[in-house]
């Protein structure tokens, strides 16, 4: 799992079912880190 938007493979489920992107803090929903967008 990955997230172009922070160029991390760095993924972390969070409490909430949503998914946290390590090297900027992006969170997406669901189990896709694909949508993950700076906040």
């Amino acid at each position: 799992m990955n997230c172009p938007a922070c160029g991390s493979s760095d993924m972390r489920q969070l409490n909430n079912g949503n998914w946290q992107c390590g090297s900027c803090g992006a969170v997406t929903a669901g189990s896709s880190g694909l949508g993950c967008a700076r906040p």
